[in-house]
């Protein structure tokens, strides 16, 4: 993480309603990114929470830890998302 400790969460796969919400969501979440509507660009911000949150370390993360505490910016949530997806799609090429 972006904090001053260097925070390390080890990200685990999500549990099944994250990935269903997650491809669900996909085409929103990229143009919430492209058009930057302030709603969508909230629940983006939960949405990334609830990911991260999925760690060996039991951490739980809000919104309002990513942008405060761990001092994420837009540009970095934007790389998140888009590591994220390679990720689940790297673990579901994996069970193929």
């Amino acid at each position: 993480m972006n904090d001053a400790a260097e925070t390390e969460l080890t990200l685990t796969s999500p549990s099944v309603e994250l990935v269903e919400r997650l491809e669900a969501n996909k085409d929103t979440i990229v143009a919430t990114f492209t058009r930057g509507d302030r709603e969508s660009v909230a629940e983006i911000w939960s949405f990334a929470a609830d990911l991260i949150s999925c760690n060996r370390e039991g951490r739980q993360v809000t919104p309002e830890d990513l942008k405060g505490v761990y001092c994420m910016s837009y540009p970095m949530l934007f790389a998140f998302f888009t590591e994220y997806f390679n990720f689940v799609s790297e673990i579901e090429n994996a069970k193929n």
